[in-house]
């Protein structure tokens, strides 16, 4: 089994720079450079919702696993959420977990006494955009 390296963090406005941070230094040995710009850009969208929805949130970890594969989990202590994949993207946001659920191979949450949003990605970067993807993308704009 692969160790865990995690990181708490304050909720705060400083808390998705530092945990993206956080997260591509820990994978940056081992992972390929599109990985680690992905595991950087989905932590910090992560952090970001546990910031700015995380109801009653007083901190938020990111616990990485490096193995075969990057797994990341974003843990808070706010009350949950509910995903809408389909949504309205606000002016201020709100691709967050859509870009999860795109760009990671796979994702899932749990909501307990705490928030739990895992991702995984491949360590090397050579999964390639389809057409598909492309297409999907564009969807979102």
């Amino acid at each position: 089994m692969e160790p865990v390296v995690g990181r708490t963090f304050s909720v705060d406005a400083s808390a998705p720079t530092e945990a993206r941070r956080f997260a591509c230094e820990t994978a940056s040995s081992c992972a390929d450079d599109r990985t680690v710009a992905d595991l950087g850009l989905l932590v910090s969208e992560l952090v970001t919702n546990s910031v700015v929805h995380g109801v009653g949130a007083s901190w938020v970890r990111v616990e990485l696993v490096v193995g075969e594969h990057v797994r990341a989990e974003v843990i808070d202590s706010g009350h949950g959420l509910v995903f809408h994949p389909h949504h309205t993207i606000e002016p201020r946001g709100g691709f967050g977990l859509y870009l999860v659920q795109r760009i990671a191979e796979s994702w899932g949450m749990s909501v307990g006494a705490a928030t739990r949003v895992w991702f995984s990605l491949p360590l090397n970067s050579e999964r390639g955009l389809t057409s598909e993807n492309v297409s999907r993308f564009g969807e979102a704009l």
